[in-house]
């Protein structure tokens, strides 16, 4: 019986090692095959494309009559922070030129009696020839300082803190919808009007020595 089981044994010893020595064999083929799967896969696998470049043509703000118009190629493709910078500032000059519109007609209607003078250009009491009157250099002399603080204010404090993702974007407190494509669009067609028609009412006062009311014939 001992040396039947002795040879019975040794058999059975070797047969494990060899069957474990097998199964790690296979492992190691079975993931070496895995990984060349996974890195053929990882090369097949098409490649996400890249992003284009920024276009300013297919931004807020081309549309008909003149589409995309910049005939001094200011707006670069590829250059989103010189056209939002550039964007920012035309808003900003739009927005006032719309107040400055406004006032150019109300203070036609509003204002402080005063005596004619003459000049020596063409300037209307109501409207440019305002600064050259006392009360007029007065009051811009007394609102100077307070404006340009404020104006310190937000362009330096408030601005940069409100910025939205759109460029003159500081967000809608009336709840009117005023980051729609199509108001946005509004806005800058009305900015760039504004724009125009002050420098035409400046010019035309420089000329006429009426306001802007008076040169439609009021």
């Amino acid at each position: 019986a001992g040396p039947g089981a002795s040879l019975w044994r040794a058999p059975t010893s070797a047969m494990r090692a060899a069957t474990a020595a097998a199964g790690t064999s296979d492992t190691k083929t079975k993931a070496r095959k895995k990984r060349a799967a996974a890195a053929k896969a990882k090369v097949a696998a098409p490649k996400k494309p890249p992003r284009p470049p920024f276009d300013p043509s297919t931004q807020v703000g081309a549309m008909p009559p003149l589409g995309y118009w910049d005939p001094l190629g200011l707006s670069k493709v590829g250059d989103e922070v010189g056209f939002r910078r550039r964007r920012d500032l035309e808003l900003k000059h739009g927005r006032v030129a719309m107040l400055a519109a406004v006032g150019l007609i109300v203070q036609h209607f509003i204002h402080m009696d005063v005596p004619e003078f003459e000049f020596y250009v063409k300037l209307a009491p109501y409207s440019l020839g305002a600064i050259t009157l006392f009360y007029g250099s007065l009051g811009f002399g007394t609102i100077l300082g307070p404006l340009f603080v404020l104006s310190f204010v937000l362009e330096l404090v408030w601005a940069p803190a409100n910025q939205r993702r759109e460029p003159g974007d500081y967000g809608d407190p009336l709840r009117i919808g005023m980051n729609t494509e199509s108001m946005r669009n509004a806005e800058l067609v009305n900015g760039r009007f504004a724009m125009i028609s002050v420098m035409g009412i400046f010019a035309a006062e420089l000329a006429t020595g009426k306001d802007g009311v008076q040169q439609l014939g009021f």
